[in-house]
């Protein structure tokens, strides 16, 4: 997945459960300063959400969400369930049964492949025929890690184009001293970025989408020999050298950034269809009501424009099964916040289960909120059809209750 890079938080070391991808040293996105979303352009009318009602802190002054492009596809929504795989693999596959198989044939699956262990290509077209044949509806990305390349793929598809592709195009540098066989793609060429795009909207022919990874903008690190401002501008360009020729192959584009959402994502979803976040509702935002509610603005101008947004719950390594699981409620519990009736909005499951987790049927158990979500205190609180959501950010703790009957005369 992307790494991220800041000099105020210390360093941490994710762990994705069954996730497809190897994950490497990351640090957690600063968050002291946060800015609202500028920069966004004209667009075509967006694929809206319902409205939500006035706020019922009127004396709050609230985000103002930018308008976005609107995406290009019709996305499954989350309205039965809110789980999304971001990496599903052939193994979880021995609890197929009555109650699992929603959880693993999820609407959204960001990449699906099969390690060596688990049957290579074998595997890999055992797990498409059950998700297919499960979830007829469910969308499944072709994963590539789009700025480096691996000499020897860790799975089936590989996760990066082949190097003998792109010979004569990579620089010397390497993502990380771990990997040093893992080099960055000189993507500051012209020559290389339409190289690149064709190489990556070709080999994604299969799937329903292309899921790009390791994108850097503007808060991301640099390989060496370059400054982060020219690294950041070749990613740009190279994301929009993507979707223009996605666009001509009518395949949308998800990516997966390093960006801060209420800064960037306005200018970064003029060139996809989709956005995957790993650092949702971050730790050092949560003690800061407005720092959280910017975040949630970038969300809904995204879904109000029809973009898919996937949220990946903070997981370090050296947390307890139990941590994790709190994490990816509170997460869940956030996107129900924000959430609108036909929404794409989803949260991962940090590791496959034999019975869903409660939040994965929250939209369907709750039905449709009532109006926005008020900030009490410490607390966000929303009030659905069947129920109260109340989440205590400082304290990582959700609360589901049922509505007040109304007051007699009331």
């Amino acid at each position: 997945m992307t790494r991220h890079w800041t000099d105020a938080v210390p360093a941490e070391r994710f762990s994705r459960g069954h996730l497809v991808t190897l994950c490497v040293a990351v640090a957690l996105l600063a968050a002291s300063t946060a800015l609202l979303m500028t920069g966004a352009q004209p667009a075509a009318e967006p694929i809206s959400a319902a409205p939500a009602e006035a706020s019922q802190n009127p004396s709050e002054e609230k985000p103002t969400p930018a308008t976005l492009p609107a995406a290009r596809v019709a996305w499954p929504s989350s309205d039965r369930w809110l789980h999304f795989s971001a990496g599903a693999t052939p193994g979880p596959l021995k609890w197929s049964g009555p109650r699992t198989d929603a959880i693993l044939a999820p609407p959204i699956i960001w990449a699906a492949q099969a390690s060596a262990e688990e049957g290579g290509a074998a595997g890999l077209d055992r797990l498409l025929r059950f998700i297919r044949q499960r979830n007829p509806g469910a969308r499944i990305g072709r994963y590539f890690s789009c700025c480096t390349i691996r000499p020897r793929p860790l799975y089936h598809p590989p996760e990066s184009v082949p190097a003998e592709a792109l010979e004569g195009m990579l620089m010397n540098a390497s993502w990380s001293a771990q990997e040093p066989g893992r080099r960055y793609i000189d993507i500051r060429r012209e020559d290389v970025r339409r190289r690149l795009a064709g190489l990556l909207v070709s080999g994604a022919r299969r799937e329903n989408f292309l899921a790009l990874d390791n994108f850097i903008f503007e808060f991301g690190g640099n390989p060496d020999g370059t400054t982060r401002e020219e690294w950041s501008d070749a990613n740009f360009a190279l994301l929009a050298e993507i979707y223009d020729q996605a666009r001509r192959a009518a395949l949308p584009v998800v990516l997966n950034a390093a960006t801060r959402p209420e800064e960037t994502w306005a200018r970064v979803t003029k060139h996809c269809d989709g956005i995957l976040f790993e650092m949702p509702f971050h730790p050092n935002l949560r003690r800061d009501a407005a720092l959280l509610e910017r975040e949630m603005s970038a969300y809904r101008a995204a879904l109000d424009a029809g973009k898919l947004v996937c949220l990946i719950p903070i997981t370090p390594a050296n947390h307890t099964l139990a941590q994790k699981l709190e994490e990816q409620q509170l997460v869940a519990a956030g996107a129900m916040l924000i959430r609108e009736a036909g929404d794409a909005l989803f949260a991962a499951q940090t590791l496959y289960q034999p019975t869903p987790a409660e939040w994965m049927e929250w939209p369907a158990r709750l039905g449709a909120a009532r109006g926005r979500y008020r900030v009490e205190g410490q607390e966000m609180t929303r009030e659905f059809e069947r129920g109260v959501l109340r989440v205590d950010w400082i304290a990582g703790r959700v609360t589901l209750g049922p509505r007040a009957a109304p007051r007699e005369g009331g």
